[in-house]
């Protein structure tokens, strides 16, 4: 299966401009299936670790979901 990656600039810019920040921590939340996951991957790819910097993916519904069982 071949996942096509079209037209995401924009987000990709932004994603862009919060890296650059010194500090932070950031959350990319929506409705499902559209490319969240696929939209970090491809920012990430490229991106070095540096000054204690990392791309993490946690899916939070499994937390919310493990919190109401």
């Amino acid at each position: 299966m071949c996942i096509q990656f079209i037209d995401r600039r924009s987000e990709l810019k932004k994603l862009n401009s919060f890296w650059d920040r010194p500090e932070g921590a950031y959350v990319l939340w929506g409705r499902r299936r559209l490319g969240k996951t696929t939209l970090l991957r491809k920012f990430s790819d490229g991106k070095e670790t540096i000054d204690g910097k990392k791309i993490k993916y946690i899916p939070l519904w499994r937390i919310l979901l493990a919190k109401g069982s």
